[in-house]
């Protein structure tokens, strides 16, 4: 019964691949591909060789959730005709563009994933780029009528000269998704100006208006004349809003009334771009599955309750109705179903343009990390966890709530980890890990790292602090990278880092681990640290 698994470098990103040997034969399971820019699906023959396999055949591809740095690279491995794929598992996301009905359960005919495999999935992208495109141009409205640190001499208006390649269009070329990001990458770039104006604001207690007299006044002061004005045009009704006047249109525009609003406003203008962004790519994996009649699933838990998938030999897929048949099996973990229906219920996220009022709730907006797959991959008493960038936020029930027992459970022993969010701020994954009691067996337990090499961010703080909770147990963990992190970030824990194994070192380098049968062992790690 052997093992072998594969990280393929691919700077910031993800992909992995795990085989198993079975008595029905190669159980191949690849989880995310990266971006396209450091091609797996080149290196995938050599992995599949090493094994003793011969055709290329993938029973499980896993996208763990809709980034473009861990679903792009899964499009040329789908479209190559030598490859063929069993099912995929894709993120359960809810599309956030349409009604939802509150405190029900979201069915499958609302996540974007299944609604791009429909034979109208065009379609279904294109109203949902539409949205966001709409969402996007009245919050960058509202923070321009009210952010006078940058131009405001005419109504604001963004991207008119771009071209909208979704509309009227069946399909997506790469081209086209490149127009997509064009479009709503200005509106992340403004946004994040947004944020910066208001931070130097603060800083130094002044707003430049770029009236005609260029003269500068108080922000506070600002909104309080702003909120004079608004109940004066209201005939003395009092309403948590302000109203600013357009000096050169002569019209009433809504704004918010203050830097915080402003502020909240530029980060659900960011959120909505980057889910158009992402939305464009996962339509893409989507279109290519379909074309290649591949199967699509969308899974997710109960809370708290771990949900197992057992290999049918004869059906040649991982099912519910195997769980308990010999053989490979995959425990989920999450996301939860509540976790899919509160982000479905958070959003339309245009509803928030709508309100105006002074109290705009600061959430965290981004679906896509939190709705990360979190399983892990069982072979006999072998166990991997795959972990994409998940929050792991979902494991307990409320802020103040214990992690739930049975989730803990399935992470206490674990021979493989695939540290989650690339070794960042991720601080309920590490909890969860130490709460668990990992590493609970004896024997080695190897973390694997993906960024960039010599990430400015990556690995965190946290991620040192975790090591150092481990107490004595740090002894028993093997931490490898694909690629060079600073000396700095991981002087604390140079002790545990593998060294050099199966060639020469160099500052990016896939890495291979397997298991006989008997014993783990590490075969391939090119990144050293001095």
């Amino acid at each position: 019964m052997k093992v072998q698994l594969d990280m393929f470098a691919v700077e910031l990103g993800a992909a992995l691949l795990i085989q198993l040997e079975t008595d029905g034969g190669i159980v191949r399971i690849l989880a995310d591909a990266g971006d396209g820019r450091h091609d797996v699906n080149s290196r995938l023959p050599k992995a599949v060789s090493d094994f003793g396999g011969q055709a290329i055949h993938i029973d499980l591809m896993i996208g763990t959730h809709y980034d473009r740095d861990h679903l792009e690279g899964l499009i040329a491995i789908i479209e190559n005709p030598a490859v063929s794929i069993g099912e995929a598992w894709l993120p359960p996301v809810a599309n956030d563009t349409v009604l939802q009905m509150a405190g029900e359960p979201i069915p499958d005919r609302n996540l974007l994933a299944l609604q791009f495999a429909r034979p109208d999935g065009s379609q279904v992208l294109a109203d949902y780029l539409d949205s966001k495109e709409r969402v996007c141009l009245r919050l960058g409205g509202m923070e321009r009528s009210v952010d006078r640190l940058r131009e405001v001499k005419r109504r604001w208006s963004m991207d008119d000269d771009l071209p909208r390649p979704w509309r009227g269009r069946e399909g997506f070329s790469a081209e086209a998704i490149e127009a997509v990001e064009g479009v709503f990458a200005r509106h992340l770039s403004d946004a994040e100006s947004t944020v910066e104006s208001v931070t130097r604001a603060r800083d130094t207690g002044r707003v430049l208006h770029g009236h005609g007299d260029d003269r500068m006044e108080n922000p506070w002061e600002l909104t309080e004349r702003l909120q004079a004005l608004g109940k004066r045009a209201r005939g003395g009704k009092r309403r948590p809003i302000a109203l600013d006047f357009d000096l050169e249109f002569q019209s009433w525009e809504a704004v918010p009334a203050n830097a915080s609003q402003l502020v909240t406003l530029a980060a659900i203008r960011k959120a909505a771009a980057k889910d158009a962004i992402n939305a464009a790519w996962l339509n893409k994996v989507v279109t290519a599955l379909r074309k290649k009649r591949v199967p699509i699933r969308c899974s997710t838990i109960p809370d708290g309750t771990p949900r197992r998938f057992g290999w049918d030999g004869s059906a040649k897929r991982f099912s519910p109705l195997a769980a308990g048949d010999k053989g490979p099996s995959i425990v989920l973990l999450g996301p939860s179903d509540s976790l899919v229906q509160k982000y479905a219920e958070k959003l339309p996220v245009g509803v928030y343009a709508m309100l105006f009022e002074t109290r705009i709730p600061i959430k965290p907006i981004t679906a896509s990390n939190q709705l990360s797959y979190v399983m892990v991959v069982e072979h006999g008493q072998e166990r991997i966890l795959i972990s994409g960038d998940a929050g792991c936020v979902d494991f307990r029930h409320g802020r103040n709530d214990p992690y739930f027992p049975d989730l803990l459970k399935e992470l206490s022993t674990l021979n493989v980890v695939q540290v989650a969010h690339h070794a960042g701020y991720n601080s309920h994954f590490y909890r969860c890990l130490l709460d668990a009691g990992f590493p609970a067996q004896g024997s080695v337990t190897y973390l694997l790292l993906s960024h960039a090499t010599n990430d400015e961010v990556r690995p965190t703080p946290e991620f040192s602090k975790f090591i150092e909770n481990m107490a004595l147990d740090r002894r028993n963990v093997s931490l490898l990278f694909t690629c060079q992190p600073q000396e700095a970030k991981v002087r604390d824990v140079k002790s545990v880092i593998a060294p050099v194994e199966g060639g020469a070192s160099s500052s990016s380098g896939d890495v291979r681990l397997l298991f006989d049968g008997t014993s783990w062992t590490l075969r391939r790690h090119a990144v050293a640290v001095q």
